[in-house]
């Protein structure tokens, strides 16, 4: 009867730790600052604002939602979506220091002209995002 317990118990605890390992592997968050550029300017494409919003640090979401003079980030997420014909993070300049990461992103618009840009990010909630820029 002892070995039926112990047995059940051995059953249990694996089923509970594979089925936890499992959705520890199946979460679809971003796992580098290059995985949440590209991300935020798809949800932005695909006008997904409030997908697209997990990408931003609180701090950004709030400076967009407080004193942006340009929108709201509902109004300004789309935005971004249509802005840029293609994102391109250049991952060979990613430098992350502690908790917080930079790197240039290559941003083509519609007509073919290109531009580069530093984006800066910041781990929040075990996930990397989109933070404001030195010195906001």
């Amino acid at each position: 009867m002892n070995k039926l317990k112990a047995g059940i118990i051995s059953a249990v605890s694996v089923l509970v730790i594979g089925g936890a390992s499992f959705i520890a592997l199946a979460d679809d968050k971003p796992q580098d600052p290059a995985e949440t550029i590209t991300a935020y300017y798809e949800e932005a494409k695909n006008g997904e604002v409030d997908k697209a919003k997990e990408y931003l640090s609180k701090d950004l979401l709030h400076y967009r939602e407080t004193f942006s003079m340009f929108g709201t980030p509902d109004q300004l997420i789309p935005e971004d979506g249509r802005k840029y014909k293609k994102v391109e993070p250049l991952k060979n300049t990613l430098k992350i220091t502690g908790q917080t990461a930079r790197m240039k992103v290559k941003l083509t618009y519609p007509d073919n002209s290109s531009e580069t840009e530093t984006y800066n990010f910041i781990r929040e909630e075990g996930n990397w995002k989109m933070t404001l820029k030195d010195g906001m």
